[in-house]
């Protein structure tokens, strides 16, 4: 596509006396697309695109519904139920549209600091097994 600045260019080049040809290698244009340019009288106006409908349009109240009071998050769930009502889209769109309603969770970590000798700590993940009262028992976390 031209955009607004570059129609000016071609028809700037054009008053200049250049050539049709001339004009199609300087802008990397085809031949066509500079005739057409030249004339127009105003540059191209470019205008949305109308919205498409989606499969999702006539379950959104629902899943919002569901989501909000219910505090349904499980988007696998949330397929099943509303595909028991008709639904035959996918699994990406209901993701795409059940994120913003999603609550944020806090999954950092605060640090906890002692002072020096104050206290000791142990990560007891995997340490093996031990004998106990006669018997060799795993050592668990």
């Amino acid at each position: 596509m031209v955009c607004g600045e570059e129609t000016m260019d071609i028809k700037d080049m054009k008053r200049q006396g250049l050539t049709i040809t001339r004009i199609a290698e300087i802008t990397g244009r085809d031949l066509k697309t500079v005739r057409k340019y030249l004339k127009r009288k105003e540059p191209p106006k470019y205008a949305s695109r109308p919205p498409v409908e989606s499969k999702l349009d006539e379950f959104k109240s629902y899943i919002e519904k569901r989501m909000v009071k219910d505090s349904m998050t499980n988007a696998v769930k949330m397929l099943k139920e509303i595909k028991r009502q008709g639904y035959t889209g996918g699994i990406t769109v209901l993701r795409v549209y059940m994120h913003p309603f999603r609550p944020i969770v806090e999954t950092t970590t605060r640090r906890y600091e002692t002072n020096p000798g104050a206290q000791a700590q142990v990560d007891w993940g995997h340490c093996g097994r031990i004998f106990h009262l006669g018997e060799i028992k795993p050592l668990k976390p």
